[in-house]
C-alpha cells in the first residue's frame, strides 16, 4: 500500500499532479482512508487500487489502523477484496475520495478540519461526517474530492446502489484548506516516530463537546485516592487510540471550576511518556496558570508541557507505568495495559526542567525514571511482590507513600498500617529523605 503523508493544505498538491485523470474517467484516482483518531501528524492510507483495499475490508494485513469498514466494501463492488472495483459506482466520479471511519469519536484535529468544510452532522448526540464533495483548485484545474463518513452509509440503509446514486447528486462546495494542527516543539518531540506517544485533544469544559474531541469521562476520583490535591473533585478523563493513553485530571474547587489540569500520555509500545499542565506558555501570562473559564478552548499547544514546567513531574511519576494507581482503583486505571514492551521513559530525559525542585539534597532537576530500589520479586514479602518500588525521592514519599500509608491504600485490602513490617523497609527508606511515615499505633 502506498502512504501518502496526509497534510490538509497539501496532500492534492502532492498526490493529484502526478496521477491526474482526464475529467471523463469513471474510477477515483485514489482513496484516502482516515481512521477516527488521526491526528494530522502520520501517514494516512493511500488507496489507488481494489488491491489495496484488502486491509480495510478484512480487517487484516498487520494494521491496527485499519478497521473493517462497511464503506470500504461499498467502494469495493459490496464484496470482499479483491472485488470488483469502485469504478461503477459514480457517473461523474470524483478524482479524490476522503474516507473517514467516523464510527469511534473523532478527534479533535479532525472535528476542527471538517468544521471548516461544514462536513459535520450530530447522530445520536455524536458528531459524523456528512457526505459532501468538495473542490480544490490546482494548476488551473478544479480537482474534486468526495468526503464521505462510515456512520452517513451505515444511515443509508442496505441499498448501496441507491446510496451512490445520491452521492451522485451532492453539491460541489470550494474545498476549505487548514493547515495541520499546531503544534508546539515539545508535541512535536513526543509524536515523533522514536517516541510514539499519543497527542492529547484539546480541552473543552463542556462534557459533551469534550466527548466529541475524543475525550472520555470515567468518573470522579475517589477522595482517598487524591494525594496530590485539597480541591473536593478530582475528575478522570481518557483519550485512547493506537498509539497508546492519555489522562487528564482536572481538579475543581466547590465552585465547579478547574483549578489544576495535569494531563500525561504515555505510548504503549515504547512507554515513552509526556506531560502537560494548565499554564500558558505564550503571551503576556506565560507562566500563569488557566483556571476556570480560561481552561475552555484550551489548546495543548498553548500549554506548557514537560520541557518548560517548573514542576518536575518524574519526582513522583516513576516506576515500571507512569501512572500512579494506588490499588488500581476505579477509574483511574481505566485503559492501562499491564503488557506494554517496554519499561516507562520521560520525555523530556535527562534534561533540566524549566527549575531547580526542592531544597538540597532533593535538587533533582533530571527528568528520570531511574531503576527500581526495591526489585521485583514473587516472594510475597513485600508490595514488590506485584510492582517495582522506584528510586524514592522526598517528593514520592511525603506526597504518594505517606498518602498510600494514611489512607491504608495498599496491598489491596489494606493492612500496611496495621501491619508495617510489610513496608517497613519503604518507612525506613522515606526517614532518611526526612519524611515521617507512622503507621497505626
Amino acid at each position: 500500500m502506498k502512504d501518502g503523508r496526509f497534510i490538509l493544505l497539501a496532500f492534492l498538491l502532492l498526490t493529484v499532479c502526478p496521477i491526474m485523470v482526464p475529467t471523463t474517467a469513471r474510477a477515483a484516482s485514489a482513496i484516502i482512508y482516515l481512521s477516527a483518531d488521526y491526528d494530522g501528524t502520520g501517514a494516512a492510507p493511500f488507496i489507488t487500487n481494489t488491491a489495496d483495499f484488502a486491509p480495510i475490508c478484512n480487517g487484516t494485513g498487520g494494521s491496527p489502523r485499519l478497521p473493517g469498514l462497511n464503506l470500504a466494501r461499498a467502494f469495493a463492488g459490496g464484496q470482499l477484496c479483491p472485488g470488483t472495483t469502485e469504478s461503477n459506482r459514480f457517473t461523474t466520479e470524483p478524482i479524490f475520495v476522503l474516507l473517514i471511519d467516523d464510527t469511534s469519536a473523532l478527534s479533535a484535529y479532525l472535528i476542527d478540519y471538517l468544521q471548516t468544510q461544514n462536513s459535520l452532522q450530530q447522530v445520536s448526540g455524536r458528531r459524523v461526517v456528512a457526505p459532501g464533495i468538495r473542490t480544490f483548485q490546482v494548476a488551473g484545474q478544479s480537482i474534486s474530492v468526495l468526503m464521505v463518513g462510515e456512520m452517513a452509509y451505515r444511515q443509508g440503509g442496505s441499498n448501496a446502489a441507491g446510496w451512490f446514486t445520491t452521492l451522485n447528486t451532492l453539491p460541489s462546495a470550494a474545498f476549505v484548506a487548514q493547515p495541520p494542527r499546531i503544534l508546539s516543539a515539545y508535541m512535536t518531540e513526543c509524536s515523533n516516530a522514536t517516541n510514539d506517544v499519543p497527542l492529547p485533544p484539546d480541552w473543552r469544559n463542556d462534557r459533551a463537546q469534550n466527548t466529541a474531541l475524543g475525550w472520555q469521562f470515567q468518573g470522579n476520583l475517589p477522595t482517598n485516592l487524591v494525594l496530590a490535591s485539597t480541591e473536593p473533585v478530582t475528575e478522570v478523563w481518557t483519550y485512547t487510540n493506537s498509539k497508546g493513553v492519555c489522562k487528564a485530571l482536572p481538579r475543581k474547587n466547590a465552585g465547579g471550576d478547574i483549578k489544576l489540569l495535569g494531563i500525561i500520555c504515555q505510548s504503549k509500545q515504547t512507554g515513552k511518556s509526556c506531560f502537560w499542565d494548565n499554564v500558558r506558555n505564550t503571551g503576556p501570562n506565560a507562566g500563569n496558570r488557566r483556571e476556570g473559564a480560561a481552561t475552555d478552548n484550551m489548546k495543548i499547544s498553548e500549554i506548557q508541557g514537560g520541557d518548560e514546567l517548573n514542576e518536575n513531574c518524574t519526582q513522583c511519576h516513576r516506576g515500571n507505568n507512569v501512572f500512579l494507581v494506588p490499588n488500581a482503583g476505579n477509574p483511574l486505571g481505566a485503559g492501562i495495559y499491564p503488557d506494554r514492551p517496554s519499561r516507562y521513559a520521560p520525555i523530556p530525559t535527562g534534561r533540566m526542567s524549566g527549575a531547580s525542585v526542592g531544597p538540597p539534597p532533593e535538587v533533582d532537576t533530571l527528568w528520570e525514571n531511574p531503576p527500581a530500589s526495591i526489585p521485583k520479586n514473587t516472594r510475597g514479602e513485600s508490595c514488590s511482590s506485584c510492582h517495582e518500588i522506584p528510586a524514592l525521592t522526598k517528593k514520592y514519599c511525603e506526597t504518594l507513600l505517606k498518602g498510600v500509608f494514611d489512607q491504608d491504600l495498599m496491598p489491596p485490602g489494606g493492612g500496611w498500617r496495621s501491619d508495617p513490617s510489610i513496608g517497613g523497609t519503604l518507612i525506613t527508606a522515606c526517614r532518611t529523605k526526612g519524611v515521617n511515615i507512622t503507621p497505626a499505633p
